[in-house]
């Protein structure tokens, strides 16, 4: 380094002799497909149709509403949701007020919720019940994928 004329830094990476990994070498994700019923709920239409695609692309039944209250008016006693999988912040009804109603019908129905609002920020403010499934948006397929799973899997009411 000199005043006024800079500095020269040198930068010694080691050799490799592998080539380099690329995506489809490690993109192997694990397939978490089903073939339960699920209810989405969701008023932002681009996130309803991308997330029912790819749930019914891994095998699951799909009901897709925009409204909580048309969830409310599906019959009772045919097909019985698995699972519910709502955003929290909706016009007219949130999720967990969604969930309380169908549940109500539905008591062996699990619930997923979906929310721009991080997971502590929900349960800290009593948006989710302890022991429903959460995922943050924007979400990885995968994670989702994987929340509603292990949802699913859940032994307890």
């Amino acid at each position: 380094s000199e005043p006024g004329r800079g500095s020269i830094f040198h930068v010694y990476l080691p050799r490799v002799q592998d080539r380099p990994k690329t995506q489809s070498d490690s993109a192997v994700m694990p397939t978490f497909s089903g073939s339960e019923r699920i209810l989405l709920v969701e008023d932002n239409a681009s996130v309803r149709v991308f997330v029912a695609q790819g749930l019914r692309s891994h095998g699951y039944t799909v009901t897709d509403l925009p409204d909580p209250h048309e969830a409310l008016q599906l019959p009772t006693g045919e097909a019985i949701p698995d699972l519910l999988l709502t955003d929290m912040i909706m016009p007219g009804m949130n999720g967990r007020e969604l969930a309380r109603s169908l549940r109500a019908r539905w008591p062996r129905m699990r619930v997923v919720y979906m929310s721009g609002y991080t997971e502590d920020v929900a349960l800290r403010e009593g948006r989710v019940e302890p022991g429903a499934g959460f995922i943050a948006k924007p979400f990885d397929f995968a994670d989702l994928l994987r929340r509603i799973r292990k949802t699913l899997a859940r032994t307890d009411g």
